[in-house]
């Protein structure tokens, strides 16, 4: 496939899972947003699903490889910046606020029906091109996003290119740490337990049958 590897796994219960991978952010010559669109264009997908590591916004409720799945998902990037009064810039958010497919939440919301490690969360979901990794930009967006559950930097590209062929997406992500002093020390975990917890998703039939769509 022109400039996209895409790995076929094979048949998980009837549906075919095909796994390909993004380079880092939404905009970029290989970022989430072009491949999401050349992957739809030459795949035809029925379910664009949105795997790998985030960072966790609540570290009272979180632990590092508890698995979010995004209910709402907020572009962060795209802001309007006046200044009403001379020397204090203020930004407005101007992202968009967008739901994932219904029927992929109503999966993963089935995915796991018993309590254990990791946890599952479920909430809003923060995107944006940047790699967070200070304390003081990251209560700023705890301040203006009080009920998000975690943040990370290609969802909204993937739902930009899902959302134009009307492809249902969703995100399912584990936190690798808390956006500030950063290491690589979970992200292996981290990947693995997102993957494992749409490997369930796929064992319970949830992705057997296309969605409806309308006439």
């Amino acid at each position: 496939m022109e400039h996209h590897t895409t790995f076929d796994l094979g048949l998980v219960r009837r549906a075919r899972v095909l796994l390909a991978q993004t380079r880092t952010a939404a905009v970029d010559p290989g970022g989430a947003q072009l491949t999401a669109k050349s992957l739809i264009d030459r795949l035809r997908p029925d379910y664009l699903l949105l795997t790998g590591i985030c960072y966790g916004l609540r570290e009272g409720e979180q632990q590092l490889g508890d698995i979010l799945v995004c209910t709402q998902l907020r572009g962060i990037d795209h802001k309007k910046i006046v200044e009403p009064t001379p020397g204090t810039a203020v930004e407005i958010s101007r992202g968009e606020r967008v739901a994932p497919s219904v029927t992929l939440l109503d999966r993963c919301q089935t995915a796991r029906l018993t309590k254990g490690t990791p946890k599952v969360h479920f909430g809003p979901m923060l995107s944006g091109s940047v790699l967070l990794n200070s304390p003081t930009a990251r209560q700023e967006l705890i301040d203006a996003h009080p009920d998000a559950i975690g943040g990370e930097m290609e969802a909204v590209g993937v739902y930009a290119a899902a959302a134009k062929k009307k492809v249902d997406w969703i995100v399912v992500k584990s936190v690798c740490d808390w956006g500030m002093g950063k290491n690589d020390d979970w992200h292996e975990s981290a990947s693995r337990n997102a993957a494992e917890f749409v490997r369930d998703v796929l064992l319970n039939g949830g992705l057997d049958q296309p969605p409806l769509r309308s006439a």
